[in-house]
């Protein structure tokens, strides 16, 4: 599985790098960035559920929390899309196929790295809190694609901006009616990121 996501991953390289020398300029190269950053918490999660017992506490608490702050990643290539439209040089349907396989790669990287994270709970937590944990890590998934899109933060800006990310998220939680788009977000990328999770879970394939 994880060679067949590779040749995914290639293709897409190849097809941007396609399109810069095609239409002689940059756009859209901005894909590649967002698709290493959606990269990172696919491949900490799979070494964390793999290295499992030969990692020590320090190792496990860093790619656990590499997975989650990184994790929005995955699934903010599908707003992506809000760039497709015409431009001089490139026919429109190539610019729809590169951002479409994006989206699809991201949304494959996002369902692996929530069924790894489910995966490791579960050799710590029981059962049901496992799944109140996964509910909340999507949950935060979601709005954490509110914050990159729309408000424009990094994963990285956990670090640099801690306090102004807890204010602009404590805002929208006691003002829910002026920040209506970050809670329809939360809700849509959110059911995206549940239903595909929910779906192959059980998939014996999915890391393979």
């Amino acid at each position: 599985m994880k060679n067949k996501l590779h040749l995914i991953a290639i293709s897409c390289l190849a097809m941007v790098i396609a399109r810069m020398l095609y239409a002689e300029n940059i756009k859209l190269i901005f894909l590649i960035w967002n698709l290493f950053l959606a990269w990172i918490p696919y491949y900490t999660s799979s070494y964390l559920v793999e290295r499992q017992n030969e990692l020590n506490l320090f190792k496990t608490i860093f790619l656990f929390v590499i997975s989650i702050c990184f994790l929005p990643n995955a699934v903010y290539l599908i707003t992506d899309l809000i760039h497709l439209k015409p431009r001089t040089g490139i026919p429109l349907w190539y610019d729809a196929m590169i951002l479409f396989c994006f989206s699809l790669l991201g949304l494959i990287y996002n369902t692996i790295t929530l069924i790894n994270m489910e995966r490791f709970a579960k050799f710590y937590l029981p059962m049901k809190w496992v799944i109140l944990f996964m509910c909340l890590l999507i949950t935060a998934s979601g709005f954490g694609i509110y914050l990159g899109r729309e408000l424009r933060w990094n994963s990285w800006d956990l670090l640099i901006h801690p306090f102004q990310i807890i204010i602009d998220t404590i805002e929208c939680i006691v003002f829910p009616f002026e920040n209506t788009t970050a809670w329809y977000m939360t809700f849509i990328f959110g059911f995206i990121q549940f239903l595909f999770w929910y779906v192959f879970r059980n998939s014996s394939t999915t890391i393979k």
